[in-house]
């Protein structure tokens, strides 16, 4: 299985196809990239809504406050993608507003807190082994039993995950 990345900065879609395109492929899913998130904290909401219109959205921002975190869900994401270095406090009030979560599988303290809150979704570049959750795949080829996250831009981003 796969879902296709869109990739937005500076306010608008970059990378991924246009909405016409994305339209007419009969997709259901996206990943959204949110770069100006990612590096400035600067979250694309309008982008968010435009696009949740058409598709359930899986947007990778990173929020820092439990607001922006609501925010995205507001605008129209279905999951929100945190990073693994949360602070436990801010992890657990964002599993308290919503279970709709993805982390960045990294750092092994922010990963487990995140499972022993019933956390099932994780973003990764490489294989992991847990059982019953959901891996975004983004390294090179195929993980079996993942979805796999086409043309995700981690040249871009590869510093922030």
């Amino acid at each position: 299985m796969e879902i296709p990345c869109i990739t937005v900065d500076k306010g608008s879609i970059i990378s991924g196809g246009t909405l016409q395109e994305l339209l007419t492929s009969g997709i259901e899913d996206v990943f959204v990239v949110d770069v100006d998130a990612l590096s400035r904290n600067k979250m694309n909401f309008r982008v968010y809504e435009s696009l949740s219109k058409y598709f359930d959205l899986v947007v990778l921002n990173f929020p820092s406050r439990l607001s922006d975190f609501i925010d995205s869900f507001i605008y129209g994401a279905n999951l929100v993608v945190i990073p693994d270095y949360i602070p436990v406090k801010m992890l657990h009030e964002f599993m308290e507003y919503s279970p709709n979560i993805v982390m960045n599988f990294g750092r092994r303290e922010g990963v487990a807190e995140f499972i022993k809150l019933g956390g099932r979704g994780f973003l990764s570049r490489t294989p992991v082994n847990v059982e019953n959750i959901t891996v975004y795949y983004i390294g090179p080829g195929e993980l079996p039993s993942s979805i796999k996250v086409r043309d995700f831009p981690l040249d871009l981003v590869a510093e922030y995950i």
